[in-house]
């Protein structure tokens, strides 16, 4: 999706830049640092992860070339279901992303053939944990709801919950160790929860709201086991 402004140039003429957003998923995720190395179109590949301004963008977009055309490039998230509805020209580029760091791990980029097919395996398999999820909803509705599996799973093994005040609003997350395995959305007053950590939570705490069923400690949090 978006990237954020240039954090550090080199004679070599290699930008750094910082992804934002979730469109290029498993790929990147959001605040890897990108290597761009910039190139001319006629370099480019179908396959090749790239940087580029589309029209009436203030912000640099990271999305991978779908297809060379005549009359542009068409490009893809490799989250997103669809090409981009934009037709991308050579003033446009600004770069070929040729690696990606993540902590203190630097993973080059595939492009060409292989980030094609990368693409297209990510794809697939998002489809068809889709078509599994609608399958075995119910079953995993199910078993949540009794809280079998939760009874199973020792305590100190379960997500934790922690209440926090934002201003004057109270936020709830469960954690899992270091890892934000749900959280509640208070626009729409319901919690979302990453499978299949549902089975671990006592259905209780999902179904309290938080504002008038929770006090909060002067210090502004509790912690309490799922």
């Amino acid at each position: 999706m978006e990237a954020e402004k240039e954090i550090q140039g080199s004679p070599e003429k290699i930008l750094w830049f910082i992804h934002k957003g979730g469109s290029m998923n498993p790929t990147l995720d959001d605040s890897d640092i990108l290597e761009i190395l910039p190139c001319r179109t006629a370099s480019l590949r179908p396959g090749d992860v790239i940087l580029f301004l589309p029209t009436g963008y203030e912000t640099a977009v990271v999305h991978r070339v779908v297809k060379l055309t005549p009359t542009g490039i068409i490009s893809r998230g490799d989250n997103n279901d669809r090409d981009d509805p934009w037709l991308l020209q050579s003033e446009q580029i600004l770069g070929r992303v040729i690696a990606a760091r993540r902590g203190a791990a630097l993973r080059r980029m595939r492009g060409g053939t292989a980030g094609l097919f990368f693409a297209r395996l990510v794809r697939w398999r998002r489809s068809l944990r889709a078509k599994l999820s609608r399958l075995l909803h119910p079953l995993y509705v199910s078993l949540a709801t009794s809280g079998l599996i939760r009874r199973m799973v020792p305590a100190w093994a379960r997500p934790q919950l922690v209440r926090f005040m934002v201003g004057e609003e109270v936020r709830a997350r469960f954690l899992w160790g270091r890892r934000i395995i749900g959280q509640y959305d208070t626009a729409r007053r319901t919690w979302q929860i990453q499978p299949p950590f549902r089975l671990l939570i006592d259905p209780v705490l999902l179904a309290s709201t938080i504002k008038h069923e929770y006090e909060l400690p002067d210090n502004g949090s509790i912690y309490s086991k799922a």
